[in-house]
C-alpha cells in the first residue's frame, strides 16, 4: 500500500496491467471511465486524478496508443465517464 498524508491507499496496479498487455503484443484497449482531459483537476490535487484510473495509466495509454473512437455512456451525476477505443501506435 501507499501512504498519503498518513493514510494508506491501495497500490496503483492499472498501469502495470496495461504495461503487461502491451508487452504481450496487445493492440487495442477499450477504456470505460473518466479521463483527465474531461475533468477539472484542482491545482495541488493528488497526483492521481479521477475515480477510474491512475494518471500513470492515462499517460501510458496516450503515449503508446492513439484514440480512435469516443462514445458517451451512462454515468453518475458527479462523473464524466465515457467509452474510448485506443489502437497501438
Amino acid at each position: 500500500p501507499h501512504l498519503y498524508d498518513g493514510e494508506t491507499e491501495p497500490p496503483i496496479w492499472d498501469a502495470d496491467c496495461l504495461s503487461g498487455y502491451l508487452r504481450a503484443g496487445g493492440a487495442t484497449v477499450v477504456y470505460v471511465g473518466e479521463r483527465e482531459e474531461r475533468i477539472s483537476v484542482v491545482d495541488g490535487s493528488r497526483s492521481e486524478c479521477g475515480i477510474s484510473s491512475s494518471r500513470r495509466f492515462q499517460n501510458m495509454l496516450r503515449e503508446h496508443c492513439r484514440l480512435v473512437e469516443q462514445h458517451d455512456c451512462p454515468q453518475w451525476f458527479n462523473c464524466k465517464d465515457d467509452v474510448t477505443i485506443w489502437k497501438r501506435k
